[in-house]
């Protein structure tokens, strides 16, 4: 149940992830073509007048501003995703240890069901691999997502 649930959601995210990280990747694009910009020329900025080094300030602050915070959405998006599938595994576990630990005072005080200590112990434990393997598997999945955005924009070069 875990493991569906935690990719669903992952999957259902997917268009605003690409959406993000194409937003993140335009303004990066801007800002280092302006970065560059600087860099080559920077000799010719001893003849710009006060005015001009101040648009030119101006143009390098609005577009890492537009990129800071394109950057940052985007990373919380992929945080997001990683932690929407944490909390799905934790909600399970709880569900998993609450109705263990009932069906386990069950059979301990009037001996109906079969659980024992062992048999919750090993289901914990099982839980608990899950929920590492299902956060590796949608950290893959958030990565194999940026992957398609930069694959999407390197073949349409």
């Amino acid at each position: 149940v875990t493991v569906p649930i935690g990719l669903i959601g992952v999957v259902r995210r997917r268009k605003v992830t690409w959406n993000m990280i194409i937003r993140r990747m335009e303004h990066e694009e801007a800002w280092v073509e302006t970065m560059v910009w600087i860099m080559q020329h920077g000799k010719q900025f001893f003849g710009f007048t006060n005015r001009e080094r101040a648009a030119l300030q101006g143009r390098f602050a609005r577009e890492c501003k537009a990129f800071l915070g394109n950057h940052r959405n985007a990373t919380n998006v992929q945080n997001d995703n990683h932690w929407y599938s944490h909390w799905v595994h934790a909600v399970t576990y709880c569900f998993m240890l609450l109705f263990g630990t009932l069906a386990l005072i069950e059979f301990q005080r009037f001996g109906n069901g079969s659980m024992e200590v062992g048999t919750l112990y090993a289901l914990w434990k099982v839980y608990s691999n899950v929920g590492k393997a299902m956060t590796k598997l949608t950290e893959v999945f958030v990565r194999m997502q940026h992957a398609v955005v930069s694959l999407r924009k390197m073949s349409a070069l």
